[in-house]
């Protein structure tokens, strides 16, 4: 091993980024040690858990993992190890290779949280901060996985907590995997539960204020602009962080050569501001002839997200709409027992669960958010 080359590199801080790729994949059919490190009391119970993973994606990836017992005992022997702030000097890997016969070490260091969700479920996050070093590259990488609770690593979802923060902790090792440019045989996939809104309940409430429509939210939104066919925004909501905006758009259709010359619709684009980019397009009421149970406005008259980013709601002058932001899936579509010429569309919780509330300035009509059984 050239012990003088490494020292001096790692003496001077030397950090890839996570695009590099590392020299742990010309170490395949070599033993190298993994050791995961929980941080915090949630992420304790599922050390094992994480360890195995991540054990069965290198093994799966031609390396010869150190055996558990004997990293157990080099993670004891080296106390600096469990600090992911600690800087692991040559010297330091130079005696943990030397002692156990590895080539490489990884380290992972766990996160995991859970809370309850919107419904009688768990939504559980986890994050995996990974540290490689290499008799290879001669090189300590650092890779930082995307935390979850954002757009494209949403929160894992089950019945028990237990059953979402091991999800979580998968996918987790999982994308640490990613970053390690390692193969993944069989991903983990995102669990969740299915939700709907139950039958409506009577909250003494009031919904104040006016639905937002903010004009510098409407440059995010693909408007239609034709001949016949113009689509002028309603209104507008952020969620909370402001990772997403949606901008409703009311369409009008007047071609005079047709019958009935004019057709109205809407819709709800879902954008990024960060990006610029419309990431969904939710249609509320298709451009056509007013079905049955369309006695009101086709407009979105409120929409807000619900909770987080996650879920949006939408309410049209005929219907109270509610999305998955996340999947793209439509939960529910519920008609309003009287038809709306103005609304406010909240979220809300009390003791008794989570709801979605719709008000017209008189009344207002609740929809308990359940799950899907």
């Amino acid at each position: 091993m050239r012990a003088g080359r490494v020292l001096s590199l790692l003496l001077l801080g030397l950090f890839v980024a996570p695009s590099v790729r590392a020299g742990l994949m010309e170490l395949r059919d070599k033993q190298i040690a993994a050791v995961v490190v929980p941080q915090g009391a949630t992420a304790t119970p599922l050390q094992r858990s994480a360890q195995s993973r991540l054990e069965s994606i290198l093994v799966d990836n031609g390396f010869s993992v150190l055996d558990r017992r004997k990293a157990a005992e080099l993670k004891d022997a080296n106390k600096r190890l469990e600090d992911p702030t600690a800087f692991i000097t040559a010297e330091d890997f130079i005696k943990m290779a030397e002692a156990y016969q590895i080539h490489a070490l990884v380290v992972v260091y766990l996160h995991a949280d859970t809370r309850p969700g919107l419904a009688d479920y768990f939504s559980a996050t986890a994050q995996a901060d990974v540290r490689v070093i290499d008799d290879v590259s001669a090189r300590v990488q650092a890779f930082n996985t995307q935390p979850m609770g954002t757009r494209g690593m949403a929160p894992s979802q089950g019945l028990t907590a237990n059953s979402a923060l091991l999800n979580a902790v998968y996918r987790a090792v999982d994308a640490a995997a990613d970053k390690m440019k390692l193969e993944l045989s069989d991903r983990t996939r995102l669990r969740s539960v299915r939700l709907s809104l139950g039958e409506p309940v009577k909250l003494s409430i009031r919904l104040d204020g006016k639905p937002a429509n903010e004009r510098d939210l409407h440059r995010l939104a693909k408007l239609e602009k034709a001949k016949w066919r113009t689509e002028e925004v309603s209104v507008t909501a952020r969620s909370p962080g402001g990772a997403l905006v949606a901008v409703a758009g009311y369409i009008r259709d007047t071609d005079h050569h047709r019958r009935p010359p004019r057709l109205y619709g809407s819709r709800v684009h879902v954008a990024e501001p960060a990006s610029g980019k419309t990431i969904h397009l939710f249609e509320c009421s298709p451009v056509e002839k007013k079905g049955r149970d369309e006695r009101g406005t086709k407009e979105v008259l409120d929409t807000t997200f619900v909770s987080n980013w996650r879920y949006l709601a939408a309410v049209t002058g005929n219907h109270l709409l509610f999305w998955d932001t996340e999947t793209g899936h439509q939960i529910s579509r519920r008609a309003h027992p009287k038809a709306l010429k103005k609304a406010r569309v909240q979220f809300m919780r009390d003791d008794r669960g989570a709801y979605l509330a719709v008000g017209d300035g008189k009344r207002v009509t609740a929809y308990p958010i359940v799950r899907d059984r």
